[in-house]
């Protein structure tokens, strides 16, 4: 070389010319920036080198690659990021090629220079920490603790209607509320292999019901008690649950009320049935193995023979139907009065933590007269003081109280035929005025009497208008006799006799009254203490007995009876069966 000439290294320092290979470049951006290939080029362009560290001082920021097309397959470069924010490479085209996150270094290689941009592929190396790297690979169920990354469960409390989506995948939700329902995201968003837990911490049950005709467990929804839990798992066929109840189902509810199968063959009576049941799938199972058809329903009421004290073993489930207060925990209060107020009429006791059962104490259940919506007007409160529309209206009363009634019978006569008969007419206690224009009979006798008699005659009498008049001084102590009559016992005494043989009429007045008596038809007026009238004038007919105060009366307007006597009430009751009556609350 001569004297005082210069030379280029080509190869490193500050030469204008980048070598063709450099080992490694320190990089810091604040915008997107694109990469060239560090043939031929100025030493001071953003060049792939074997090894880069790049720093990246705002967020989404882009590192691209040089154009695949003029490089050779093979060529690479780690790139570490060695900043605080995330790194994303792509080629020349902006295609994503990896995102590079703090501390995280990455091997991207050229594999196909056969287009413009190049196919590249990306390697993950080792972070520069591991804490980096347990970081990275945190996400639903893992997270970094330290070096090293460990499951975990995140809690959600809830005691509203709540969706389950991707958001609650390793989650566990927590019920605490009364009735309520989770509603599973269709399988199809949340993939195969999503989970998450549910436990019944609340005082209702939990419905888990699925969407876009998913099922779970082989059915539309799931019902879960309070207390109890387990895990639903997203499959490629539809949702399914794994876990164990923690408490037991009673058997009013289709269970065994047990928690081993050796104490469900207890509680099912020794049947062999007990372990089927215990061990079965399904509520649908343990009803075809009980042979029955539907659960019992909270709110139901049957009459039954059991003491009271035994419905905790007999009948779980099962309360006294006596107005007592029960917790607001029951089911049965959760489904209707938490519900609205208005669907359980039968009190709301202590209006914050208890309510009443029906009290059914002495009294009969009755249908709701307008059930469906129609009254049948059978029972209404017009008549029986019982709104018999409205469930919980309360009446009745086991006595039949005083009262009267009226009969009305209008426009109809009576007739009265008695042919043939005879009757007795006595008369002892007054004195008849008897008026004869026609013809005078004296007698004076003061000190004997005279006999009249005679055999072989007879009178006929026809008198259609006139009046006798009979003198107390003629015949004050007279005595007549003929074959048909005999008067005797003194006018002026009212001794008066009438007698005939031919029609056995007898008057008699002794001051208590007139009797008309006959030995051929048994008929009497007028019977000592009480006396019996019949009158037939301007008001009609009346019949009245002293005692029982009975009157028929018949005022030209038709007939009436009236009971003006009785009062005070009387038993109302038909024959009965005491049992006790229960209700079934859930618990």
């Amino acid at each position: 070389m001569a004297s005082g000439a210069s030379w280029t290294n080509l190869f490193g320092g500050d030469s204008p010319i980048a070598p063709a290979n450099p080992s490694y470049f320190a990089l810091t951006i604040a915008q997107p920036t694109s990469l060239v290939w560090p043939l031929e080029t100025t030493g001071g362009a953003p060049h792939l080198a074997s090894q880069i560290d790049v720093t990246g001082l705002t967020l989404n920021l882009t590192l691209a690659m040089p154009p695949g097309g003029t490089g050779s397959n093979g060529a690479q470069s780690m790139i570490t990021n060695i900043g605080s924010v995330d790194i994303i490479t792509t080629d020349s085209f902006g295609i994503p090629i990896t995102t590079i996150k703090p501390g995280i270094s990455w091997l991207i290689t050229l594999t196909d220079n056969t287009t413009e941009n190049g196919t590249w592929r990306a390697y993950q190396l080792a972070a520069t920490t591991s804490s980096a790297n347990a970081g990275a690979l945190a996400g639903s169920g893992l997270q970094a603790v330290g070096t090293t990354l460990q499951t975990v469960w995140l809690t959600q409390t809830i005691a509203i209607n709540t969706p389950l989506t991707a958001a609650q995948r390793a989650t566990l939700m927590v019920w605490t509320g009364a009735v309520g329902t989770l509603q599973l995201t269709a399988k199809a968003t949340l993939t195969a292999g999503w989970y998450c837990a549910v436990t019944n911490e609340g005082t209702g049950t939990v419905t888990i019901s699925t969407s876009a005709g998913d099922t779970i467990n082989g059915r539309g929804s799931l019902v879960m008690n309070p207390g109890n839990s387990g895990i639903i798992v997203c499959g490629p066929a539809g949702f399914n649950t794994c876990g164990a109840l923690i408490t037991t189902l009673p058997i009013a509810s289709g269970g065994t009320g047990a928690t081993t199968a050796f104490d469900a063959r207890v509680n099912l009576g020794a049947s062999p049935i007990g372990a089927a049941i215990f061990t079965a799938p399904n509520a649908a199972t343990i009803n075809a193995l009980l042979g029955t058809q539907n659960n019992l329903a909270v709110g139901d009421m049957k009459e039954t023979a059991l003491h009271e004290d035994l419905l905790p073993a007999l009948l779980p489930g099962w309360h006294i139907c006596d107005g007592r207060a029960r917790p607001r925990t029951d089911p049965l209060w959760a489904r209707t009065g938490q519900v609205n107020p208005a669907y359980w009429p039968f009190g709301n006791g202590d209006n914050s933590t208890t309510y009443n059962l029906p009290d059914l104490r002495g009294r009969v259940p009755l249908g709701r007269d307008n059930m469906g919506g129609t009254a049948a007007n059978r029972v209404t409160a017009a008549v029986s003081g019982i709104n018999a529309t409205a469930v919980g209206a309360q009446g009745g009363n086991q006595a039949l109280t005083s009262h009267s009634h009226g009969i009305t019978d209008v426009n109809h006569a009576h007739g009265i035929a008695d042919v043939g008969h005879g009757h007795g007419l006595n008369d002892a206690g007054h004195s008849h005025g008897v008026n004869d224009p026609g013809h005078f009979h004296g007698l004076t006798d003061p000190g004997h009497g005279h006999g009249v008699s005679d055999p072989g005659h007879g009178h006929t009498v026809v008198d259609p208008g006139h009046t006798h008049s009979l003198d107390r001084d003629v015949m004050s102590e007279g005595l007549v006799n003929n074959r048909n009559t005999s008067f005797a016992g003194g006018f002026g005494q009212g001794a008066v006799n009438a007698n005939s043989s031919g029609t056995g009429i007898g008057i008699a007045g002794n001051g208590t009254g007139i009797g008309i008596q006959s030995s051929g038809t048994g008929i009497t007026l007028g019977s000592g203490t009480t006396v019996i009238s019949i009158q037939d004038g301007a008001t009609g007919m009346s019949v009245q007995a002293g005692v029982a105060g009975v009157a028929v009366l018949n005022a030209g307007t038709g007939l009436t009876t009236t009971n003006a006597a009785g009062g005070g009430a009387s038993n109302n009751m038909p024959p009965v069966l005491v049992v006790s009556m229960v209700i079934y609350v859930g618990a």
